[in-house]
């Protein structure tokens, strides 16, 4: 795909990351001289539909909601060959899960800015009746500015509009990552609240505050068994240093009925900023 022009606008010049259903590309609006990033569905995809239309949605669903902290969308667009593409802005930096390879753990401080950002976005979304359902260190980036980082978040392939039947299937795939599910939408249960992404947020801050995630076992089933079954560990358990009240924090977020964790992203940020000045 390299060298390649999409529709006589869209120059592809590296590789620069691969997802499960597509690649993604840096490349150059040719006429406007302008770097972007391209999102091409996978071959095996193209002719699905369903996959089909959970790239649409993708498109639609990021581009709609127009937030900082939510990366931009362009284009959707279909090539000359028929394979099925996304425009975006083209980020430089990492995803969360490429900072915790290399730095293990995050300072809290850190943490509070990434969650503050990732927090304020789905504040928006839920404001529009959109859930993600499929955040993960890897779907949040990291962009690097001056002094400072700027989360996006990425990948709304998943994303369920409240009260509406989207009608996106894909056999033999789960909608979501194990690891980062909430107990009620890895057992299937209809009618999926804004708080099963307060429970993938809260999976990620507690892995970035002790660099490992709250339940590990040996297949994805037993970590969702885990995930029903037993309540989080208390991050000051394996990082001694953690203020007490950051378990409190952490363990309402991971709460296994959607009831008791926070009512809004919002109201999760604001709790955990306090607990680091107790």
């Amino acid at each position: 795909m390299i060298g390649k022009i999409l529709n006589g606008t869209y120059a592809l010049e590296r590789r620069i990351g691969v997802g499960g259903m597509g690649r993604v590309y840096a490349a150059k609006h040719l006429r406007l001289s302008r770097p972007v990033a391209v999102k091409i569905l996978l071959p095996k995809f193209s002719s699905n539909p369903d996959s089909v239309e959970r790239f649409r949605h993708e498109a639609r669903a990021a581009s709609a909601l127009g937030h900082t902290n939510i990366v931009q969308v362009f284009d959707f667009n279909q090539s000359e060959d028929r394979s099925w593409y996304i425009v975006m802005e083209l980020l430089e930096g990492e995803d969360i899960r490429a900072l915790l390879k290399r730095e293990k753990r995050v300072d809290t401080q850190t943490c509070l800015s990434i969650l503050k950002q990732i927090c304020d976005a789905l504040d928006l979304a839920h404001s529009k009746g959109l859930v993600h359902r499929d955040l993960k260190p890897s779907n949040i980036f990291l962009r690097t500015l001056p002094g400072r980082q700027e989360v996006k978040i990425l990948d709304f392939g998943v994303a369920k509009i409240l009260g509406a039947d989207m009608g996106l299937t894909m056999d033999g795939a789960m909608l979501g990552t194990p690891h980062y599910m909430a107990p009620e939408q890895a057992a299937g249960e209809g009618g999926l609240t804004p708080r099963v992404d307060i429970y993938a947020v809260g999976t990620v801050l507690f892995e970035m505050l002790t660099g490992r995630r709250p339940f590990e076992g040996d297949s994805p089933l037993s970590v969702l068994h885990m995930r029903a079954t037993r309540d989080a560990p208390r991050p000051s358990s394996i990082v001694s240093n953690l203020p007490f009240a950051v378990d409190d924090v952490i363990g309402r977020a991971l709460a296994r009925e959607p009831k008791d964790r926070f009512e809004s992203p919002a109201e999760f940020a604001l709790a955990f900023e306090k607990a680091l000045t107790v």
